[in-house]
């Protein structure tokens, strides 16, 4: 399964969307997830952080990764 991962808020429950546009949701490595949040200025600690796959039978799972 591959997996995209997202950030959400966890206050307003808002996924963090790229820096600039905000329609970059979801970021195929953690790491470029953390990169940009870091180059947009987000605190990460602020943020829960979740990954969602789906399976052969195209139904979802999400988990928390934090």
């Amino acid at each position: 399964m591959d997996k995209c991962y997202m950030a959400v808020n966890k206050k307003t429950g808002e996924f963090f969307g790229g820096k600039k546009q905000r329609t970059h949701i979801g970021y195929p490595k953690l790491n470029f997830l953390k990169s940009a949040m870091t180059n947009a200025r987000v605190n990460k600690d602020e943020y829960y952080f979740v990954s969602i796959s789906f399976d052969e039978n195209m139904f979802p799972h999400v988990n928390d990764i934090d």
